[in-house]
């Protein structure tokens, strides 16, 4: 039996080199890859994990991983990657029924002992990419979420948003990205001219830059004192 690892876009897999390397002489590359993409099609956009085991009599197995948490929430938010500066730019902002979708999705993989418990790690996963949650900063939330705050709505496992919440949530980020708008323009200017200045290089034609050291100083040999007669 041989297996293969391979990362996938949900619903829209297609042959590698590895993969038709692996399936092609047994004549079973097609199918394998119209059942991942029936297996991964709720994952439309999304990079996902996959495990083919292949037995000698050209039977297989597929087993389809979770994708990461922060595909999931590039998905949920529709976002192609996280901010470059956290502090300055905030590329979504998600309800707190939202984290708990996605930490239902995640929690197998996440090895947890409880859906609080995932909810947290994927609040960590929100601060590291610049996302904020319920109009504040995730680590806020997921503080919140430890002093039972939202016990209720996780009780229930609520996963569904209104719509009039949704125009909320995406004021205030509208909001809070205009209000960082000129210092994060000014970071990034800063973050280029440094760039530039690592990578400049001498004019060219410009004479090259040597330090002048002193002439060094003709020892004379030392006079013979005139022997005593």
């Amino acid at each position: 039996m041989s297996k293969l690892k391979l990362i996938v876009d949900g619903g829209k897999a297609t042959a590698n080199p590895q993969f038709a390397q692996a399936l092609g002489p047994l004549g079973i590359m097609q199918n394998v890859l119209n059942d991942i993409n029936q297996k991964t099609v709720d994952f439309k956009g999304i990079k996902v994990p996959v495990e083919i085991d292949v037995n000698k009599d050209k039977t297989y197995n597929i087993t389809i991983g979770t994708p990461s948490a922060s595909e999931l929430i590039k998905s949920e938010l529709k976002a192609e990657k996280g901010a470059g500066y956290t502090r300055l730019e905030k590329i979504g902002n998600l309800a707190v029924q939202d984290v708990i979708k996605i930490a239902k999705m995640k929690r197998l993989g996440l090895l947890v002992n409880n859906l609080k418990s995932a909810i947290k790690t994927i609040l960590g996963t929100c601060n590291q990419m610049g996302v904020l949650v319920e109009n504040k900063d995730a680590k806020d939330v997921s503080k919140d979420v430890e002093n039972g705050v939202y016990d209720k709505i996780i009780s229930k496992e609520e996963t569904e948003v209104s719509a009039e919440k949704r125009s909320e949530l995406k004021k205030t980020l509208e909001e809070m990205n205009q209000k960082f708008s000129d210092r994060l323009k000014k970071k990034k200017e800063e973050e280029e001219l440094k760039e530039k200045k690592s990578t400049a290089t001498p004019a060219e034609g410009a004479a090259p830059t040597t330090e002048t050291k002193p002439a060094a100083v003709e020892k004379k040999p030392a006079e013979k004192k005139e022997a005593k007669k």
